[in-house]
């Protein structure tokens, strides 16, 4: 079985004394609009890591209470299976935490500018530069996103030469970073 290690232990044992901080300052009655913003962001960051964690630590107790009915005979084979079932579920939860763990692109709340060109085949190539245009706007949709038109070259044949578009919302970066 998995387990984290003392520093990871560590670290999340300071997010979660961070999360009840952050949550007792946010429920403060006096406390400035602007800080209250600030809190509710680095809150709604380190929320999903907390949560994962706790979870962690409930199935250790569990896990701990089904180890003590393996000294009763009649519960022995129930609290094995139990006990691998906790096992697997604990490996699942370490893994979600490593993941929540990896700092997320500060560039990721950013939008794009979106260029299609068409490539060297005519009208084939405008045709398929208009395909994939469409294909953006449409998962733009999708994601509620806003789509700005800046510029389109349109062939005779319903192609495109060049199609350039400004795609804002959230996470509009995080998603189409890797798209070139």
């Amino acid at each position: 079985m998995k387990s984290l290690s003392s520093s990871l232990i560590q670290k999340l044992e300071i997010l979660t004394s961070k999360h009840d901080n952050l949550t007792d300052t946010i429920n403060e009655h006096n406390i400035e609009p602007k800080a209250m913003i600030e809190a509710s962001k680095e809150l709604a960051k380190i929320s999903p890591v907390v949560t994962l964690y706790q979870n962690l630590l409930e199935k250790k107790v569990e896990r701990e209470e089904a180890q003590r009915l393996l000294e009763d005979p009649q519960m022995q084979e129930l609290a094995q299976l139990e006990i691998i079932e906790l096992d697997r579920s604990t490996e699942k939860i370490i893994e979600e935490i490593m993941v929540a763990l990896v700092p997320e692109d500060p560039d990721n709340d950013k939008n794009v500018f979106l260029e299609i060109r068409a490539g060297t085949g005519g009208d084939e190539a405008a045709l398929f530069a208009q395909n994939l245009y469409d294909m953006y706007l449409h998962f733009a949709d999708q994601n509620r996103w806003q789509v700005e038109p800046i510029q389109t070259a349109i062939t005779g044949q319903g192609g495109v030469k060049e199609a350039v578009a400004l795609i804002s919302g959230k996470n509009v970066y995080a998603k189409l970073k890797f798209e070139s």
